[in-house]
């Protein structure tokens, strides 16, 4: 009898109390990062040299590469990289050796008294024998540091799909802090760079290709029919999407609703969003070469580019990680001829926008095929933007706007969506 009642408490213990108390100690009424680093112009610009300083697909494999990153590079490339997830929010100290990483994560709870937000912490200490964590906390739950290794190891391999953790966590050599500068030193294994990439590709799962190869076939048949004759991109967007609400009888319109964006980022874009999707110009596709500078929006063939581009990199990375990389294009204009644009941004938010509704749920998926099966004018899809200022400086936007990070320009950027969720497509 002794016996059973112990079991039972035990019992207890493991499922109820335990749980319970792990669940009040990782939660917090307070986040421990309320906001992510606010982007100026000098972080965009420092990112994209770090990432074009340490490209992976350069490094040569077995060769040590020493990364040297600041703690603003790190804050801002950190942020961008998770500005996708509403949620998640980053920020990294470096300070007494030791570089320390914090994430709140928001949950989506009604008030509470225990509260909704999941503060981790992580500490990287220097170290000339590999990844040394010093610290790992989550909440009110302290860890030992060493549980945090066989967790990378994990995610890797559950993102890579593959047994690959190891490797990855091996190439990284030694970490040095010096005031608020990091130096990594990595040396990746042969051939790891290309498992990553084609891991990550698989992991993305984009668009299926041979789903995004049917629309690019129709966008090219119709492109070839119109001729050369000066044309909206209007009826390209409802003739995909015509054919994904066709598609979407016997099939996932979210499925069919990302193939077409696919096709279209592709076709009147970048053919570079193959790289995502895998091969799509196959068969008798193989040699086209899409013939559009005479296919625009309000008459202007960059904003047809900026639009689908940023529509596929929704669908590709997420809707902050598309929004990141519009604004850091116009930050990098800003240096030469064109300037930087808000007529472009306006373009880039609608395309985010497209995408964003017509891959958020199967019923949104469905609504947007409803509205977009044709004939459709741009007004329908995109908004006003040729009223917008462009061809600045950076000299022009600093004086009229002072950073990217202002009062003004964010008042600005609310002007413009305020014009997207005007159009009924996006209320």
């Amino acid at each position: 009898m002794r016996s059973r009642i112990w079991l039972i408490v035990w019992f207890i213990l493991v499922v109820v109390v335990i749980p319970t108390a792990a669940v009040m100690l990782a939660l917090d009424t307070t986040a421990t990062v309320p906001e992510n680093q606010r982007i100026s112009f000098d972080d965009v610009r420092r990112a994209k040299d770090l990432f074009a300083r340490y490209d992976p697909r350069r490094m040569k494999p077995e060769e040590m590469t020493a990364i040297n990153a600041t703690a603003g590079e790190l804050n801002t490339v950190i942020g961008a990289t998770l500005s996708g997830l509403k949620h998640v929010r980053s920020h990294v100290i470096v300070d007494r050796a030791e570089v320390v990483i914090d994430v709140t994560l928001e949950l989506p709870l009604p008030l509470n008294p225990l509260g909704r937000f999941v503060n981790l912490r992580a500490g990287i200490a220097t170290s000339d024998h590999g990844l040394d964590i010093s610290q790992f906390a989550v909440g009110a739950l302290v860890f030992p540091p060493q549980i945090l290794k066989p967790l990378l190891r994990f995610a890797f391999e559950v993102l890579a799909d593959s047994d690959k953790g190891d490797e990855i966590l091996a190439s990284i050599k030694s970490v040095s802090v010096v005031g608020d500068q990091v130096t990594i030193a990595y040396q990746p294994s042969r051939g790891l760079a290309e498992d990553v990439e084609t891991a990550a590709r698989r992991a993305i799962a984009a668009a299926d290709p041979i789903k995004v190869k049917v629309f690019y076939d129709l966008l090219h048949q119709r492109v070839i029919q119109a001729g050369g004759t000066r044309q909206s991109l209007a009826p390209y967007v409802s003739a995909v999407f015509r054919m994904a609400e066709q598609r979407s009888v016997d099939g996932d319109p979210v499925e069919e609703n990302r193939a077409a964006i696919f096709a279209l980022a592709m076709y009147f874009g970048d053919d570079r969003f193959e790289r995502i999707a895998g091969a799509v110009r196959t068969g008798t596709l193989q040699s086209v070469v899409p013939r559009v500078d005479h296919i625009g929006l309000e008459g202007r063939r960059d904003w047809v580019q900026h639009f689908v581009i940023s529509a596929g990199l929704t669908v590709a990375a997420g809707v902050g990680i598309a929004d990141f990389i519009g604004v850091a294009k116009e930050v990098k204009d800003s240096d030469g001829p064109s300037g930087f644009s808000f007529t472009d941004i306006g373009a880039d938010r609608a395309g985010v926008r497209l995408a964003e509704r017509a891959i958020a749920s199967p019923a949104s998926a469905r609504a947007v095929q409803q509205a977009l099966v044709g004939p459709i004018e741009e007004a329908e899809f995109f908004p006003r933007v040729d009223d917008l200022p462009e061809g600045l400086s950076e000299a022009e936007f600093r004086r009229l706007y002072g950073d990217i990070d202002s009062a003004e320009f964010s008042r600005l950027i609310a002007d413009i969506d305020r014009r997207i969720v005007a159009i009924p497509l996006y209320r």
